[in-house]
């Protein structure tokens, strides 16, 4: 007997790859403290992403890549090699289950990769971690989405 009514999918590094940490990486900059806490700000919707590259880098030696790593960032979202996007259009097309996504993300790359991909037209539910003032960090946002898709857990994985 199949219990399963729903699949949640992430974006970063399962969908598309991972942005962020690595347009720091391949500029040379760190990816170090000072920028997991502006990436927690920003998946958070509490600053933008422009605020966000200017708190990671504002007063560091790196300040003057500021904008080369911006672009980079939003360069590198591309969808993720041998990623999930033709499992997610199988299980689309098998018409018995809902899908949704929740992803730790900036408002702005969410709407981006969601336009882009066409997610939204495959999808029941799409919960961005700025648009809801959460994140994955504290069960809260998976009891978000659930409710959103009017699905109870069995068990979490979490």
């Amino acid at each position: 007997m199949n219990d399963i009514k729903g699949v949640i999918w992430d974006l970063g590094g399962v969908i598309v790859r991972d942005n962020l940490q690595s347009s720091f990486i391949e500029n040379g900059v760190p990816y170090n403290d000072r920028v997991k806490v502006a990436w927690k700000n920003l998946r958070l919707g509490l600053i933008d992403d422009i605020t966000f590259y200017k708190e990671s880098l504002s007063g560091t030696p790196y300040e003057h890549l500021t904008e080369v790593i911006r672009k980079k960032g939003d360069e590198l979202i591309q969808l993720q090699e041998d990623g999930a996007l033709p499992l997610v259009k199988e299980v689309f097309a098998l018409k018995n289950y809902q899908q949704g996504i929740i992803s730790n993300h900036s408002s702005r790359w969410g709407k981006e990769i969601v336009e882009r991909w066409n997610l939204d037209a495959l999808m029941n539910l799409i919960v961005i971690s700025a648009d809801v003032h959460l994140d994955k960090s504290t069960r809260t946002i998976f009891d978000y989405t659930l409710s959103g898709m009017q699905l109870k857990p069995t068990s979490y994985l979490y």
